[in-house]
């Protein structure tokens, strides 16, 4: 087994692999569980080192329960720096397993409508609280975001964020595209100064992720000449389910929600959001500003007479995921039907039931030649 070292001069042994990535790898610490390791692949090291250093000094671990900040520095026995510990995030899945319909019944089965819109506040606060901390994340994206049994969100790879220690700014040096704001599409971002705006935006696809089955906001049916890819429709403000599709000229995909079905004050904040180019630097909606608005929206949630696993705003007059799932012919959700759902005509299945027709007789098996 590896033998590292903490800045204190402890020995700490790695132990089973938990993850690997382009940077490096997550290692589980014999001697400490209640942490893990990141050791940095060969030539990552050193360039992260000095800014590992200033997170640490400056005990950003402490400041907030939302982010797995670094805890300690980590060297080997021979002095060089291979990475840092940070606390064990346990229990949790990458919010992609949740806003994915297929992947939300096997890894978080108890989920309901209503949990998906607790998740998407708690995922305001979480960023809410690295902009009030002076930082900005720069690289949103789902792999980032993990999410427990509870709602519960941590962010994870908060080495790659924007920091600032003293007078030195530790930029954020990538971007996923599909997160990455129009202003920056094609910008050179490991020379770019983020702004928490820039967040705010990738903050808003996420929530839009989790509230309308994993749907990229800006991916839909263009309707004028030629492809349109979502990295080319951010960069034209093309939202796919924006009012103003004269502009846009996209239509959404079949079998998603309406803009308006947790209420017109939502859909109004993700046009905001979305809308080409934002008026100034904080054009779009604040992680705080979700935060109330969503935690308002749950307030007014109404559950489903026929499936407690469907919540909708009670603007509504029907239920707008059992009409999805019927054009569908699949559940969203794992069902939690209602007692006091009208109950099926027993008469009526037994005769449905008769009606369909017997198989014919099976093929005849060929003789072996």
């Amino acid at each position: 087994m590896t033998v590292i070292v903490s800045s204190d001069g402890r020995r700490l042994t790695l132990g089973n692999l938990l993850a690997k990535g382009g940077e490096g790898a997550v290692h589980h610490i014999v001697e400490a569980p209640d942490l893990v390791a990141k050791i940095y692949l060969r030539g990552k090291a050193d360039e992260r080192r000095e800014k590992v250093e200033a997170m640490v000094s400056a005990r950003l671990h402490q400041t907030t329960s939302f982010v797995a900040f670094p805890v300690d520095t980590l060297k080997s026995q021979r002095g060089e720096f291979l990475g840092f510990t940070m606390n064990k995030v346990d229990g949790f899945k990458s919010v992609h397993d949740l806003y994915g319909p297929a992947s939300r019944k096997t890894e978080f089965p108890t989920a309901d409508a209503n949990f998906l819109v607790r998740s998407a506040i708690n995922l305001a606060r979480a960023i809410a609280s690295v902009h009030a901390m002076g930082c900005v994340i720069g690289d949103i994206n789902h792999s980032g975001v993990l999410v427990s049994e509870k709602a519960l969100v941590t962010l994870i790879d908060s080495d790659s964020f924007q920091f600032r220690s003293q007078s030195k700014l530790y930029r954020c040096l990538v971007g996923v595209p599909e997160y990455t704001p129009p202003e920056l599409q094609g910008a050179l971002l490991d020379k770019t100064d983020r702004m928490p705006n820039h967040d705010n935006f990738g903050l808003a696809v996420l929530l839009f992720q989790l509230l309308y089955l994993g749907r990229h906001p800006f991916a839909g049916r263009y309707r004028g000449n030629g492809d349109m890819d979502i990295r080319k429709a951010i960069g034209e403000g093309r939202f796919a389910y924006s009012e103003r599709r004269a502009e846009t000229m996209m239509e959404p995909p079949p079998y998603v929600p309406g803009l308006d079905n947790y209420g017109k004050d939502l859909g109004r904040a993700f046009e905001t959001a979305f809308r080409l180019p934002p008026k100034d630097i904080n054009g779009r909606p604040l992680a705080s500003e979700w935060v109330a608005l969503l935690t308002s929206v749950e307030a007014g949630l109404k559950t489903c007479a026929a499936d407690r696993a469907h919540s909708y705003a009670g603007s509504l007059s029907s239920c707008p995921w059992c009409s999805i799932e019927r054009s569908m012919g699949r559940s969203l959700f794992v069902a939690q039907y209602s007692p006091t759902a009208p109950i099926m005509d027993i008469g009526q299945l037994l005769t449905a039931i008769r009606g369909i027709p017997a198989p014919g007789k099976p093929p005849r098996a060929r003789e072996n030649c």
